[in-house]
């Protein structure tokens, strides 16, 4: 459980990067350091292998709420952990997104899992899948 909450909180300093970012697009930070610059340095190391290892080893926990925590920060996290981990990572991912993206559409039918909960799993998988792609 307090591994999703790092994991969330590295999510959460990601998009705190990203809109700032967007907000001063075309500024200069500090030192003439350009915004994107700026973003890569903040984002980099919550976009380490332990990083995005780790919120990829939160999708085994057998708690649906942590698993969702994790597919929620890896939505933020994915890219940035593709273009720093490159193929490896991507195939590590989908080791791990691809088995629960099937059993999560074969728990469908089941009537504990509410129709709108269900989707929104299921856009987060989707998301992720973009970044990892399918293979």
């Amino acid at each position: 459980k307090l591994a999703s909450k790092f994991i969330l909180l590295a999510s959460d300093m990601i998009q705190e990067t990203l809109d700032i970012r967007d907000e001063m697009s075309g500024t200069k930070a500090a030192n003439d350091v350009t915004i994107d610059e700026f973003s890569s340095t903040m984002i980099a190391p919550y976009t380490s292998s332990t990083w995005c290892d780790g919120a990829l080893s939160l999708l085994e926990s057998p708690k649906i709420d942590i698993k969702e925590k994790a597919l929620m920060a890896l939505g933020k996290m994915a890219p940035y952990c593709v273009r720093y981990g490159g193929n490896t990572w991507e195939n590590r991912a989908r080791q791990k997104i691809n088995p629960f993206i099937t059993s999560w559409k074969n728990d469908r039918g089941n009537t504990n899992i509410d129709e709108e909960w269900w989707s929104e799993i299921m856009h987060l998988l989707e998301e992720v899948v973009t970044f990892i792609g399918k293979k």
